[in-house]
């Protein structure tokens, strides 16, 4: 039977300054049976006031030159979020003024953060209880997902001083901290430079990129030491020390954004057991681990059950008639520890790694499983809403796969069209990624295989493999060339690998030219003209045709792509043409993993490339990591941290989702009389609505406001524009087909079932989890007021 909606003769007004009670018979998700007269309410805007960055960095070997390009990208970040962009009624951004103040009928995209901590974590988490990453090449091939704050790897390196000495830095404009934090942006960027310049890459080769981040603001019980006995891994004690940056890091109910810098795929061993194996390096005197065979089921279908490692086979088990079993393990060209990480479960017959429903949960789910495997409360989310939790990554993928594309349909980050249709550029937001794209399902589509199905991503530049690919990209049909001298432009082209010990690139890219510029301590990086050696980047050389290049051939490089002398690597091409023993171009590989992370959390994640789009002209937004820090992920923050209507009252809808309710804006008149105009979302106050009027008049706000201009904000029509602002966290909001939305809608993630997506309410008060949302050219006028009156 359908609920009833009861409405009261009497007039029942609330102002709203302290919750109040209501006797709600019933709610099935839609309607209410509700008691209550109309009433109204003046909304307040709540915001989130804390926000916590925390900096994944990969600090395995050649991420040097990433490192440098994300330091570059800190400046314009930062300033994305303490000093935010001004934009104009229709969303596009204008210069600031003089003063820094926006220009007359402009305003902030988002209020400036005032209360920011800012911290790096590097994914060396060592050897998991095997031998390698043990710190003897480097004391950071462990850093145990603890803050790292040292100006340099070196042994004896000092600290970048930190708040209060907590690994981190602190924010702090207003000296509302004691002792206070960071009061000038150059001061907080400079810090956060040296820190990031601190990291180094002497790291372990097994990037636990994902699961760095889990264990710094997860993991229960994280644990203290490893050791291995009798061919099992046990975990030791509690990392106390973790746990007390973890509390002092991360603020009850704050923003946190975790932002991961990776060249490679994620590998995340599983810790205990017998897992340590997969990252075990030497066997039997010198000679090298190897691992067993896999079952010959694992070529034919992974996600069979009898895909196994043969060192699992056992009697009556159904599989133990194995040909494939025959005692030996892999050979050294089929195990290489280089390569451990890609493909286990049909290389290996076991997946050595953490499964990413692991990290999906740790970011979304109230509870998730400590160490021995009991149900607890997930430390993340124990005071806050998943809502306040977004994960970037800055990965390797083609960034013409993630790109807005123009008019023509090609990717353009300069020129690419946003929803509303304007040329903006940049990466697509989450909502934008899972829309359809040439002919397939979702942009995802191109990266990602299905998971657990012999089915590979579209685009072949993202297929982890060892041998030479074929194919085309579907968006800019460059071909996957063999490997010689013939280029495209994402990845070069293909190269030989003879001892099995690499993966083919996702993408390449070129380094920092000096030439026209302006600046006269500019050095050089790979590729680009050089006289000496001092007009090259740290680490690199002046090589014989005149580019800064990494030296392969000196003693100190270690796994350097272009080490062999006859090499047909990319990467490894002089001005000549010619394969050198020089490294020219910079590459990533294929970053499945974390992608797959990414598709599954939605409106809570951003995506850009590790391989930029130009690395020359700081001032455009295209360059370095701009396009993914101040646009991608400062654009998803930017979400969470404007100003929204939070009510503590249960709003009454109908079958549709609609509110019974008027929403009013009120205003004093502008030069120009009160503009209600309906091509922003308004129309006049009628007499229809007089009841909602009387109740604004009558707010002892108006004694000193004296309002003189109200309209009424139009409710989003119900169909796929009701569902667009319900349902669409990303900004700015569009239906399916891409047509904007303008007007608001209420969401309450209190309700059972929610009403509308719940994360849309994430900023607003962890007891008063409804929400009126605006959007399109309804956004709210400066320094308006808006009442809400409702039917009952």
């Amino acid at each position: 039977m359908r609920a009833r909606l009861i409405v009261m003769a009497s007039i029942f007004t609330l102002v709203l300054t302290a919750p109040a009670c209501f006797f709600i018979a019933g709610y099935d998700g839609l309607e209410f049976y509700d008691e209550r007269g109309p009433f109204g309410i003046r909304l307040t805007p709540s915001r989130i006031e804390q926000v916590d960055v925390l900096l994944v960095v990969d600090n395995s070997r050649g991420m040097g030159n990433k490192q440098a390009i994300l330091r570059e990208t800190m400046a314009p970040f930062i300033a994305s979020l303490v000093a935010p962009p001004c934009a104009d009624d229709d969303g596009t951004t204008v210069a600031r003024q003089i003063d820094g103040s926006c220009p007359p009928d402009s305003s902030r995209v988002h209020e400036a953060v005032t209360d920011m901590h800012i911290g790096v974590v590097t994914t060396s988490l060592g050897g998991h209880g095997a031998d390698a990453c043990s710190g003897e090449g480097s004391p950071s091939e462990n850093d145990a997902a603890h803050l790292v704050a040292r100006s340099d790897v070196a042994i004896g390196a000092p600290e970048v001083e930190t708040w209060q000495g907590l690994g981190f830095l602190a924010w702090d404009p207003a000296g509302t901290k004691n002792p206070p934090g960071l009061d000038e942006v150059d001061d907080l960027v400079d810090k956060l430079v040296q820190i990031i310049d601190g990291v180094g890459e002497q790291g372990c080769g097994y990037e636990a990129q994902l699961e760095s981040w889990y264990r710094f603001a997860v993991d229960p019980n994280p644990y203290q030491s490893i050791t291995v006995s009798d061919g099992q891994a046990e975990l030791i004690g509690t990392d106390t020390d973790l746990l007390d940056q973890r509390a002092a890091f991360m603020r009850n109910n704050s923003l946190v954004a975790i932002v991961m810098l990776t060249d490679e795929n994620d590998c995340s061993f599983r810790d205990g057991g017998f897992y340590y194996q997969g990252a075990q390096v030497l066997g039997t005197g010198t000679n090298p681990y190897l691992l067993p065979k896999p079952t010959s089921e694992c070529a034919v279908e992974p996600a069979n059950p009898c895909c196994k490692s043969c060192g699992q086979l056992t009697p009556g088990d159904g599989c133990d008639a194995e040909s494939n079993c025959d005692g030996e393990p892999l050979d050294t060209l089929d195990d290489k520890i280089n390569v451990r990480c890609f493909d286990q479960k049909r290389r290996f017959g076991i997946d050595f790694l953490y499964p990413i429903e692991r990290y999906v949960q740790g970011l979304t789910e109230q509870t998730v499983a400590d160490r021995d495997g009991n149900i607890v409360t997930n430390p993340l989310l124990q005071d806050r809403d998943p809502g306040r939790v977004v994960l970037a990554g800055i990965v390797g993928v083609p960034w013409q796969d993630i790109a807005r594309q123009n008019s023509d349909g090609e990717p353009d980050l300069v020129d690419g069209l946003d929803p509303l249709g304007r040329a903006s550029g940049g990466f697509k937001s989450a909502f934008e990624l899972a829309q359809p794209v040439s002919d397939l399902d979702s942009a995802w589509a191109l990266m990602l295989a299905k998971p657990g199905e012999n089915e590979m991503p579209v685009d072949p530049f993202m297929i982890e493999a060892i041998q030479p690919r074929t194919g085309s990209h579907p968006l800019t049909g460059d071909s996957i060339a063999p490997g010689d001298q013939s280029q495209n432009d994402i990845n070069g082209h293909e190269y030989t690998v003879p001892d099995n010990d690499d993966l083919q690139n996702a993408c390449i890219f070129g380094g920092k030219s000096c030439e026209g510029s302006a600046d006269p301590n500019c050095r050089a990086g790979m590729g680009n003209t050089c006289s000496e050696d001092a007009d090259c980047l740290d680490g690199l050389f002046c090589a014989p045709d005149g580019n800064c290049a990494r030296n392969c051939a000196a003693p100190q490089q270690t796994a350097c792509v272009c080490a062999e002398s006859d090499n047909d690597n990319p990467v490894c091409v002089d001005d000549n043409g010619n394969f050198t023993q020089y490294q020219y171009a910079d590459h990533a590989r294929p970053a499945v993993r974390p992608l797959q992370v990414l598709e599954a959390l939605g409106d809570a994640a951003a995506v850009g490339s590790s391989c930029p789009y130009q690395v020359n002209d700081a001032s455009e937004p295209a360059f370095g990591y701009a396009p993914a820090m101040s646009s991608a992920v400062a654009d998803r923050l930017a979400a969470s941290l404007r100003d929204q209507l939070c009510v503590d009252e249960t709003i009454p809808t109908d079958a549709n989702g609609v509110a019974s309710c008027v929403l009013l804006e009120a205003t004093t008149t502008e030069p120009g009389g009160c503009q209600c105009a309906e091509a922003t979302g308004r129309r006049h106050v009628g007499n229809e609505l007089q009841a909602a009027l009387d109740f604004a008049l009558a707010d002892p706000l108006y004694e000193t406001q004296k309002w003189s201009c109200f309209c009424e904000l139009l409710h989003t029509p119900a169909g796929f524009e009701l569902e667009a602002c319900q349902g669409r966290v990303s900004e700015p909001v569009v239906t399916i087909s891409g047509k904007p939305v303008h007007g608001w809608c209420y969401v309450d993630a209190e309700a059972d079932p929610p009403l509308g997506e719940p994360t849309i309410a994430a900023a607003c008060p962890s007891d008063q989890k409804r929400l009126i949302r605006l959007v399109g050219d309804a956004t709210p006028a400066r320094g308006a007021t808006s009442f809400l009156y409702c039917n009952g």
